[in-house]
């Protein structure tokens, strides 16, 4: 992935060498977003596979909503991440769930994000820092429309995004 991101920014620095970033913030960039076509595109086969298509494609809009909102952690690995993200986005619709769970996991959600939202965006988002408390503010609003709708999808996966950004302490490390 590295090497295909590499050349393809190489051929699009050759191509406009004026108007086009450095060739590592283009490699970065299309890393990126490979990265996260992979992970939608083999989360899509599967959900085929195991015929929850619907399901899976609602999962991936959760969670790829909240997090954009939210943030929330990233693995050191890019591969890590690719296959923490299929697995997660793959297993969520097939965990079966009642009301009584799906409120729970509502309230946790709404409760997470209102204590720890946003998180590790700052540096990496254009949204100013005065703007922060109106993101965890309009993701606690997005979470909370869950009481209406009462979606298990949406309560599993608003509650796994709402899980990346608590912040855990490890000993002797803080914060």
């Amino acid at each position: 992935m590295q090497i295909i991101a590499e050349r393809i920014a190489m051929s699009m620095k050759k191509a406009v060498p004026d108007r086009t970033a450095s060739v590592e913030v283009l490699k970065f960039g299309l890393v990126t977003l490979i990265s996260n076509v992979s992970v939608v595109l083999l989360a899509i086969i599967f959900g085929l596979f195991i015929g929850m298509l619907k399901e899976t494609v609602l999962t991936i809009l959760t969670v790829a909503l909240l997090r954009f909102i939210i943030g929330g952690i990233h693995f050191r690995s890019m591969l890590v991440c690719m296959l923490v993200s299929v697995v997660v986005l793959t297993i969520l619709p097939l965990i079966p769930i009642n009301n009584t769970w799906i409120v729970i996991l509502t309230v946790l959600s709404v409760l997470i994000i209102l204590v720890f939202a946003p998180s590790n965006i700052a540096n990496k988002t254009r949204i100013p820092e005065k703007h922060f408390r109106l993101l965890k503010f309009s993701a606690a609003i997005i979470v909370s429309l869950n009481f209406f709708f009462l979606s298990g999808i949406f309560a599993k996966g608003c509650f796994t995004a709402s899980l990346g950004i608590v912040k855990f302490r490890r000993r002797g490390r803080g914060v």
